[in-house]
């Protein structure tokens, strides 16, 4: 994941210094495994993991990452709630409006 998907793969290294290394990595694995609710990612035209089951909050990150062109999008499973934790690299005209 690292080469390919640099982005996603700094914020995986940084939830498991939050997190633990035991539950990320378990929640990585079961997504690349094809379980829904535990880890998805997409960055730089790769497209890992399972997505998550639909909420507005889900389905909003994800069609904003698409048809903006983020950088990155990467969901993973709290540890705490079981929700799905979402960071997304949106283009800047996003939120500043296309120049």
């Amino acid at each position: 994941m690292g080469d390919a998907m640099p982005l996603t793969a700094a914020w995986i290294n940084e939830r498991r210094e939050e997190w633990g290394r035991k539950h990320v990595d378990a929640m990585v694995r079961a997504g690349m495994q094809g379980e829904r609710n535990c880890f998805y990612a997409i960055e730089g035209g790769y497209i890992i993991g399972m997505p998550f089951d639909w909420s507005v909050e889900v389905v909003s990150a994800i069609s904003m990452g698409v048809m903006s062109g983020a950088r990155y999008l990467v969901a993973l499973r709290d540890p705490k709630t079981g929700e799905a934790v979402i960071d997304a690299a949106y283009p800047a005209e996003v939120f500043h409006g296309a120049h």
